[in-house]
């Protein structure tokens, strides 16, 4: 079955969030990506559960499934947490 794959950045505030007297934070922002697949409603043969595992043939990359949110139109968007690659 074929999605669309893409890795969205988020910048994300590392450390307890302390803020210093004149507003700004001490803690570090990073930036880093969140991986999301998109299925259309008609290619997928069975319901997406949470748990269930994806595996990007690309690359080898393996992902679980953490969150389904449908558009109630055409679209599927499945949050992923990436597990790794897989032995080759």
């Amino acid at each position: 079955m074929t999605a669309v794959f893409m890795a969205k950045p988020e910048t994300v505030v590392m450390g307890d969030n302390k803020v210093h007297a004149r507003g700004h934070s001490l803690s570090p922002l990073i930036t880093t990506s969140v991986p999301i697949f998109t299925f259309d409603h008609k290619a997928l043969p069975w319901p997406l559960l949470q748990g269930y595992r994806i595996t990007l043939i690309r690359t080898g990359e393996a992902f679980e499934v953490t969150d389904i949110k449908s558009d109630s139109v055409a679209r599927i968007e499945v949050k992923v947490v990436r597990l790794g690659r897989g032995v080759e």
